[in-house]
């Protein structure tokens, strides 16, 4: 009998290994305990057909305006091409992917037809992006941001927006035996309690990765908060331990102020709450925010401090994503079935998506001139 030669035997396990990663990615898990979800492989997504979204015109100037507000709303977007759509235009999600951003300044908001809640709104028409936009920050100017947690309050809670539907939340599933915000403070070794996934006001606080700041406004895991309970009473929102307000008025927002005294770097922003920053984030919730030296600021020459500016300064958010067969976003409900299971219900602590996300589109494309560009990459994966 023929022995297998050492490179035939990892040839054969090489093989299995990528079968089993294929299977994995490929939905042999549960989609949506909550919401049953039909995945939609990647594959079958047509690539290129949409340009790159650019920030360029976009990109919030923090030097000069050094106070922002920045709101968390729950809006759609369109990230998968047309022809996605094309055979199935009265798809719930013909509108987009329901998705979780930054809202700069929380203005050009457009309803979601038929709803009254401020927290449903549209996206491409006002300032809620997937990603977020960019900020432009100097280098010695300190700024001051005001953020506010104005996601939809939950499923089920008193008062909340009828049309409960398109709730992003039942679709990321959130275990409870986790150690994670836990905004109810349930007893997570109580099976009654923890068997199903949370639903709930989503807790949220916004990490600005790598900055040089005090530890008050670092957005630890603990420091989390949630929207308003009451719409009405502006000290209803649950906090975390670590909650701190910067002085903020309404319980639902903390004012955290960025020395920017660190030398010049590529930054981002994202979520960071406690159990809940791969679900945040994987929702849309990241962005850059860019720190200059006062001589590189753009002043719209195309040129910052003798750098390529303006247009052609690139940024890329790179992030891996799946989809449902409705183009809603799917993320596994715990592993595989032919894998070790966790003694969590619906934890996934990380998986490999199928389809490559570029700044809010899958697969698109750029056009470029033959020039110097200065380009920026994040790799903002799972």
């Amino acid at each position: 009998m023929e022995m297998m030669s050492r490179k035939k035997l990892l040839g054969l396990v090489f093989g299995f290994s990528a079968l089993l990663l294929v299977l994995s990615s490929a939905g042999m898990s549960f989609a949506s305990v909550l919401v049953p979800q039909t995945h939609y492989p990647g594959v079958f997504i047509d690539k290129y057909q949409d340009p790159l979204p650019v920030f360029n015109g976009s990109r919030v100037d923090a030097a000069t305006t050094p106070n922002q507000t920045i709101r968390y709303r729950e809006f759609r977007q369109r990230i998968l091409p047309d022809s996605f759509y094309v055979f199935s235009p009265t798809l719930a999600s013909f509108d987009g992917t329901l998705l979780w951003g930054y809202d700069i300044d929380g203005d050009g908001l457009d309803l979601v037809p038929g709803s009254s809640d401020p927290s449903r709104v549209m996206a491409d028409t006002g300032d809620v992006l997937y990603p977020g936009n960019t900020f432009i920050a100097r280098r010695g100017t300190a700024t001051e941001f005001t953020y506010y947690n104005e996601l939809p309050r939950g499923i089920g809670l008193p008062d909340a927006a009828n049309d409960q539907t398109n709730y992003l939340q039942r679709l990321l599933t959130i275990d409870q035996t986790l150690h994670f915000a836990n905004p109810f403070e349930i007893d997570i070794t109580n099976a009654e309690q923890t068997g199903n996934p949370f639903l709930g006001p989503q807790p949220v606080i916004t990490h600005l990765h790598g900055a040089e700041v005090p530890s008050t406004v670092d957005g630890g895991p603990d420091q989390w908060f949630t929207p308003l309970m009451d719409p009405s009473d502006n000290t209803s929102a649950l906090q975390g331990a670590g909650y701190y307000g910067g002085g903020a008025v309404d319980s639902n927002s903390a004012v955290f102020q960025y020395p920017n005294d660190q030398e010049a770097t590529t930054l981002w922003y994202h979520d960071h709450a406690l159990g809940l920053t791969r679900i945040n984030v994987y929702a849309g919730l990241a962005g850059y925010y860019w720190l200059r030296d006062p001589g590189t600021i753009d002043d719209g020459s195309g040129a910052a401090g003798g750098l390529p500016a303006g247009p052609y300064e690139l940024e890329f958010v790179i992030q891996d994503r799946m989809f449902d067969d409705t183009g809603e976003l799917l993320f596994p409900d715990g592993l595989p079935f032919f894998m070790p299971q966790p003694p969590h219900l619906f934890w996934n602590p990380e998986f490999l998506g199928d389809t490559i996300v570029v700044n809010g589109k899958s697969w698109p494309y750029v056009d470029v001139g033959a020039r110097r560009y200065r380009v920026r990459f994040l790799n903002g994966s799972n």
